[in-house]
């Protein structure tokens, strides 16, 4: 994990957390939905909350990003000597999700700088269209 080698610059909401050591989420309701949800989480728990509407129009990932919009998310991240860890609690309602639906579609990635070079890992793979909700895994929402 190589904690002491973690980009960890970014520290304002809504920033280039992309550029720092990375988890991010991927929301969307369905596989051919309008938006979707994109959350992304540095180990200084900087929070950067998207939602990011289809425009096909736009180059490369075909989606406008609304950083406006707010998840409404609580998180709490921090450096440990083995790594780091994120906790993060949305709220369904914020990402227009219903638990009701029983599915929706998801991805969770790392996005690591410590070799100087970015890595990627994912729970889902996605590549080389990460931002094309028919490539997430579905997630199955029981009680």
């Amino acid at each position: 994990p190589q904690p002491d080698k973690m980009a960890a610059r970014q520290d304002q909401p809504d920033s280039k957390v992309w550029e720092d050591d990375c988890v991010e989420i991927f929301v969307a309701p369905a596989p051919t939905a309008a938006f979707y949800n994109q959350l992304i989480i540095t180990s200084k728990g900087t929070l950067c909350d998207i939602r990011n509407t289809r425009n096909k129009t736009l180059v490369p990932f075909g989606y406008a990003a609304d950083l406006q919009w707010s998840a409404g998310a609580k998180v709490d991240a921090g450096k440990t000597e083995e790594g780091w860890s994120v906790h993060v609690s949305i709220p369904w309602r914020n990402l227009e999700v219903s638990p009701s639906e029983k599915t929706c579609f998801f991805n969770i990635r790392r996005q690591r700088y410590v070799t100087g070079k970015m890595e990627l890992f994912s729970w889902s793979n996605t590549l080389p269209k990460s931002h094309d909700p028919s490539t997430m895994g579905r997630l199955l929402l029981t009680r």
